[in-house]
């Protein structure tokens, strides 16, 4: 059985993958379909914005992992803690 430690690696490892992969895919069918040539035209636009979904999905994958110790148990024990405070604040009576 792996370690959360190992998991989170793994995890952290197959995103980088993820974007790297895309990253490279986009940027050869890119330069592929003009023909080779480098140069700011249609393609190479729609390349860039090709290129900033895959860290975008990467981020999202990592933010809705309940197990990620930066947005998952860590963040809700945050929000717990902000929203336990605010209300806290909120219930307050002024002195008079």
């Amino acid at each position: 059985m792996q370690s959360l430690l190992q998991k989170s690696v793994v995890k952290s490892l197959l995103r980088g993958l993820y974007i790297a992969g895309g990253t490279i895919y986009t940027a050869v069918s890119t330069y592929a379909s003009k023909g080779h040539h480098i140069g700011f035209n249609n393609e190479t636009y729609l390349g860039v914005g090709i290129t900033l979904v895959f860290p975008i999905t990467a981020l999202l994958h990592r933010y809705f992992d309940k197990n990620d110790p930066m947005f998952g148990k860590v963040l809700d024990v945050v929000s717990a803690a902000t929203v336990k405070k605010l209300t806290d604040l909120n219930n307050k009576t002024p002195n008079k």
